[in-house]
């Protein structure tokens, strides 16, 4: 069994409220959490209790005082269940504060739940590869534990590395799964992924934009049902879903069980059916608000036609049929891979180092492929690496920018203010050709072609750094699919242990 799922139902049962953290957080960060939120107590590893001593908490490992006695808490419908922390536009992450009434009803096996009655009507086994950090894994967790269903879930290695991952759907027959779309597309390369995915009853994704690609890919593949979910983190995991069929339209579908939802203008005016506006998102779900940030609360939380909303700052509009269709967002928070990110943390972060005097983050694509570039302009010696380095203590790991592009000044619009659209645009990672060792073995020639041909680059030297170029999370997943289909079997630590 888990000890990460034993902790948070353990957690739960006793009346009090947890706090996933994701291992590979810098530490900086989690200091940054559990300040914010009062924790009093660390369930870790033994590996890392080391790491905690200084933090003004109880620390301890799962299983250091067993006691088989059970709990005698009473726990209301509207207690802390969790709280998830967030990218937070201060500079800081914001912890949302979700209750027990709200992940209870969104694991309900009912009508209005359509993915979660679909996953009780027409599967089994449900194969989890979603971090607990993500408030996505608790519809990967949660719907089996809650209706009887069997959770098989996948170490770091497996959740990574598609062979690994295609082993493991083989080994248990998983006919459930669930990913972001960005992840899932990355996963379709490999071919045993596909089959395995030909075996699924229910497919679901959600987390960022559903691409038609994708559908196309999945529904020549599979006779599977297949769901778009959407709901930010503050309204409990999801709060709409749309069952995708070869005569639908990509939207987010109808509002679930006990969720009721607005579309307005600038004033809070309802709008009819195809008028763009912002989705307002009430119901049981809707969150306590942010701990420790009231004014923040009060903005996004509101009173609206005898409810309480959040505002969710995504823009949408009506569909005739009743659906939701998205349409990006109104303020300066993005997706990238299915994660939120306020870019105004990452520049936050960035001048917040030492030297630079001003810094803007974006999300642009490069050799096809999204990156955080982190624009900045200094008055002091600074080089990229330091900069990254630096930022890497307080920012999570999908925050940190690929590619930082140094400015004399920040280019101005009329009015004073940046102007963004004059950004220049790296044609490419960092060195389009790379200026490490050539190749001496046929061996090394073959990952250096790998390398150039997944990161976009003419060149790749044998030992150039993988970060420096570009690489990500995904990008290692690409890599272990070519050497794969040219007989290579490397695990996915090694893409990020090795030079190339």
């Amino acid at each position: 069994t888990s000890p990460a799922i034993l902790s948070m139902f353990a957690v739960m049962k006793c009346g009090a409220a947890y706090i996933p953290c994701d291992p590979e957080y810098p530490s900086e960060r989690i200091k940054l959490i559990l300040e914010d939120s009062g924790a009093a107590f660390i369930i870790t590893t033994k590996e890392r209790l080391g790491e905690f001593g200084d933090k003004g908490v109880d620390v301890s490992t799962l299983f250091d005082n067993p006691d088989s006695t059970n709990p005698d808490v009473e726990v209301e419908p509207t207690d802390l269940a969790y709280l998830i922390y967030t990218s937070g536009s201060t500079g800081r992450p914001k912890g949302v504060m979700l209750e027990h009434q709200g992940i209870s009803n969104y694991l309900t096996c009912h009508p209005e739940n359509r993915h979660i009655k679909a996953m009780c009507d027409d599967g089994h086994i449900v194969l989890s590869v979603t971090t607990i950090s993500f408030d996505m894994s608790l519809k990967e967790i949660g719907a089996p534990l809650f209706n009887g269903l069997t959770l098989v879930f996948a170490d770091q290695e497996q959740a990574n590395n598609p062979i690994r991952l295609a082993e493991l759907f083989q080994k248990t027959g998983a006919d459930i799964f669930n990913a972001t779309p960005s992840r899932m597309l990355q996963y379709m390369d490999l071919p045993a992924i596909c089959d395995a995915l030909a075996n699924c009853r229910v497919i679901l994704s959600g987390g960022e934009k559903y691409p038609d690609t994708l559908l196309k890919r999945l529904q020549k593949i599979s006779s599977g049902r297949i769901f778009n979910t959407y709901g930010p983190t503050e309204i409990t995991v999801s709060s709409n879903c749309k069952e995708l069929t070869h005569e639908s339209v990509i939207s987010i579908g109808k509002p679930l069980l006990n969720y009721r939802e607005y579309i307005v203008d600038s004033d809070g005016n309802e709008l009819p059916v195809g008028v763009v506006g912002e989705l307002y998102i009430g119901g049981i779900g809707v969150a306590r608000g942010y701990n420790n940030l009231p004014e923040q609360t009060k903005e996004h939380f509101i009173e609206y036609q005898g409810g309480r909303v959040y505002c969710s700052g995504d823009y949408a509009r009506w569909m005739p049929q009743g659906d939701v269709e998205t349409l990006g967002r109104k303020d300066n928070q993005v997706k990238l891979r299915g994660l939120r990110i306020e870019l105004g943390e990452i520049e936050s972060a960035m001048t917040h180092v030492d030297g630079v005097t001003a810094a803007v983050a974006l999300i642009r694509t490069i050799a096809g492929r999204e990156h955080i570039i982190g624009y900045y302009t200094h008055n002091k010696d600074l080089t990229s690496d330091f900069i990254k380095a630096e930022i890497s203590k307080t920012l999570a790991p999908y925050m940190v920018p690929t590619v930082f592009v140094e400015l004399q000044k920040m280019p101005l619009t009329p009015n004073g203010k940046t102007d963004i659209k004059s950004l220049p645009t790296p044609v490419a990672a960092p060195g389009a050709v790379g200026g490490g060792e050539k190749a001496q073995t046929p061996t090394e020639e073959q990952f250096c072609q790998i390398y150039a041909k997944i990161l976009g680059m003419n060149e790749v030297g044998a030992t150039d750094n993988f970060f420096e170029m570009g690489g990500t999370s995904l990008t290692a997943t690409r890599i272990i699919i070519e050497a794969a289909n040219l007989g290579y079997v490397i695990a996915y630590g090694d893409v990020f242990s090795k030079k190339t």
